[in-house]
This record gives structure tokens, sequence and C-alpha cells, in this order.
């Protein structure tokens, strides 16, 4: 089952100025494989809603948004990446609502939903988003944009994460492609806490940073390295209400304005010192005709890490599964698991497992790193308590438990009939003895 919920919270993207939030519903939806409705209504539009082109927002968790698609005149244009035929949209004008649906539901579209709309008594600057449906199972820090389909350029990130406490942390934001329009692009920073809609904080023009209502103007201090083409933004004196995803962000004009986000760094409030993974290995097994290689990351802190294979030149994405960060018992550290499974002719090309953790980034390769897991052992649960990867061992362990638990309650069954019939059959022995 899917369960589609809503968080419920208010934010906007805006220039400066007073906003009319949509309004979305239902709270949640639990779907799957089925059709859901989610709507959006922006009821001040009054006589121009049927004019106002309406946006809609995937996010996926931690990730930054990515448009869907969009709704203009009664015709719905869907991003590249995504099937035209799952999505389908409708305005009901007399209630100022526009409906979205989204066929055959399946667990790639977990997501917080969007919708979205430029506000006419704005500039070309003002947009205002409203969160909307969550599609919840499960995670961090991710590259996305906002699109009108043309090739992006993603402003690159770094740190990864940054942990502090009540002192002052930089983020960067490279946007290499800008050439010498960098120093006049106009760059902005969204902050993002967990579970609502992100929130700019400021944006950079001209020299001057100008601060959101509802930010503190003197935390925040942004510079552009002109011959890097990169912003730093600082935020001194961090304090735990800081703790969120920061999001660089820049328009850019192709036939339309465009506006793209950056691969996000995350801030982490805690007084705790970094540790770089104590143990990092590939592990392989051969399985019929494919090899499949874990790379185990552990003991790690903060838990932020992008794991990625590559073949020495290029990033693979195909057959590659990434694991969910896991937390041993009784420890403050973290662990990650991530697996490729190449054909069995590739067995002599080398493959690189590379991370980037806020403590290093490194590589490790197939060649030089792996151990071969022997016939009979379980790559997917080695070391004990890991992250489990065989969908057949998991499988087969479920299925035992299933039976242990079936057998202890027939036993409880058979001594509670037992019980019954030992008590209806000791007072007829008793009355027996006394005739």
């Amino acid at each position: 089952m899917l369960l589609l919920a809503a968080l419920v919270a208010t934010a906007a993207w805006s220039y400066g100025f007073s906003q009319e939030i949509p309004v979305q519903s239902p709270i949640s939806v639990t779907k799957f494989k089925n059709s859901v409705r989610m709507t959006c209504k922006i009821q001040t539009l009054g006589e121009n809603f049927d004019r106002t082109v309406i946006h809609w927002y995937q996010q996926k968790e931690g990730k930054a948004p990515e448009r869907v698609l969009f709704f203009s005149e009664g015709k719905v244009s869907v991003e590249s990446g995504f099937q035209e035929n799952k999505y389908m949209v409708e305005n009901i004008s007399g209630q100022k609502r526009c409906v979205l649906t989204i066929n055959n539901v399946l667990p790639d579209d977990t997501a917080t939903y969007y919708c979205a709309y430029w506000d006419p008594h704005c500039d070309r600057n003002s947009k205002i988003i409203k969160q909307a449906n969550m599609l919840l199972l499960a995670a961090l820090v991710a590259t996305a944009a906002w699109s009108y389909g043309f090739s992006q350029e993603i402003p690159v990130q770094s740190p990864i994460s940054v942990t502090k406490f009540k002192n002052s942390v930089r983020m960067t934001c490279k946007i290499q492609t800008l050439g010498e329009n960098f120093d006049r692009t106009v760059i902005h920073w969204y902050q993002q806490k967990e579970g609502k809609a992100p929130e700019r904080v400021l944006f950079f023009s001209e020299g001057k940073v100008s601060v959101e209502s509802g930010f503190q103007e003197n935390k925040y201090m942004v510079e552009n390295i002109s011959g890097q083409k990169r912003c730093v933004l600082t935020i001194n004196n961090v304090l735990p209400d800081d703790t969120a995803t920061y999001y660089c962000a820049y328009w850019h004009m192709w036939t339309i304005w465009i506006k793209y986000f950056g691969t996000g760094t995350k801030l982490i409030v805690s007084d705790k010192e970094v540790s770089p993974p104590a143990d990092v290995e590939i592990l392989q097994k051969k399985h019929e005709n494919q090899i499949m290689y874990v790379c185990l990351i552990e003991k790690f802190y903060p838990e932020v890490i992008r794991v990625t294979w590559t073949d020495g030149k290029n990033e693979v994405t195909d057959n590659v599964v990434k694991g969910d960060v896991w937390k041993p018992t009784e420890e403050d550290k973290y662990s990650i698991g991530s697996w490729l499974t190449v054909p069995l002719e590739n067995k002599d090309k080398i493959y690189h497992c590379e991370y980037n953790h806020e403590s290093k980034q490194s590589s490790l390769s197939t060649q030089d790193s792996t151990k071969t897991v022997p016939q009979g052992e379980d790559c997917s649960t080695y070391p004990a308590n890991s992250t489990v990867f065989n969908r057949d061992h998991l499988m087969h362990r479920a299925a035992y438990l299933v039976y242990i638990v079936l057998l202890l309650k027939s036993f409880m069954y058979y001594f509670i009939v037992l019980f019954f019939i030992y008590r209806m059959w000791a007072p007829t022995k008793h009355q027996g003895k006394k005739a």
C-alpha cells in the first residue's frame, strides 16, 4: 500500500510581496496502483483564474523540487522525464480549483507535490507555492532543477553537509557556465526544514544582500568570488532553529525565464565531532551470469553521504541500488551500503565506489579492495546486522518467522483446548468417585 499524506505547512517562494497561498487538499490519500486526485485552490485570483498558468512540482525525499507539468489554457505540458499519459489536469473555474490526477500510482511516485502560480501583481521573479500531498515511503541532498524542458546547468554546492553549533558556517554555490555574467546574476538562497516547503531566505544582487522578512538580517552574509564563479553564504551563530537544507538558485533566460536549483547543503546543528568512515570495503559475489558488488561504508557521522559508482570515467547508474543509511544499535555513528550488478563478461572491468562525506571524499576500486564472499555466505547481510540486500534471503527469513509464529499459536490453541477438556472432565470424574 502506498500512503499519500500532506503535511500542514505554509511557505512561499517570494520576491518580497504579500502573497496568496494556494490551499491544497486532501490532507491524505491512501492508494496503490490506482488513481489519486489532489486539489489546488486559489480563491483570490477571481476572473483571472482561467488565464493563470498553474504549475505542479514533485519533490522526492531529500531532493530539490522538479517541475512535472504546467497547465495553461486547457492544455497540459508535461516535462521530459515524466510520462505524459500518467497525469491529468482540470480547472474547475467556479470553485477556483485546479485538480491534478496521477494515474496508476507506484512507489516511484513517492514525493511531495506542490502547486504553484505566478503572482500577476509581482515581477517575473515571484512565484507562490504551497506544500501538497506527500507519498510516504523512504532516503538526502540531491540534484534537481525547475525547468521548461531545456538542458539544465545545475549549481554545484559544497560541502554536502556541515555540522556546527553556535559558530559560523560557510556553504558554497558554484555556477561555472555563467562566465562573464556571473557578477550580474542574482543568486537566491532557500531554506527547507524537514517536512516543510522551501522558503527563500535572501537574494544577492550587485553586491547587496536582501533578507526576507522573518529572517534576521545580521545573521547572513553573502560574497561572490568572481574568478571561481562561486557564491558563498555565511550563517552566523548557528542555533538548532537553523537546522535545514539550504539551496542556492538563479534565473536564466532562454526563450523564457528558468530557475535552476543547486544540489543542496544540509546544516546539522550539533556539538558532536564529525567522523569519517571507519571502514570501507567492496564485497563481490557471483550469481549465475552476473556479479554483484556491494560497497559497505561504515561508522561515519553525520549521516549525510552521497555514494556513486563509476567505471573510471563516467558515472554508472544502471543496475545500481543505494541502501538506506542505518544506525547500528547503541552507536552514534551510521553506515550505508550500495550495490552494483554487472554482467559476468565485465568481470575484468574496474569499477569505483566513490563517496562524498562532510569529513572527506574518497574512492575504492573493485580491483584493489574487493573481498569475494564464499559460496553459501550471503554478502547481503555482511557484516552482521547490516542492511539486507538480498530479497530472497529476506523472503526466506520472513517465511521462517511466520512459520514459527503459526506453530507457536497452534501449540497455544492446543493447550487451551486441553485445559477446557480437563475442566469439563474433572468434575465428572470426581462425582463418579463419590458415587
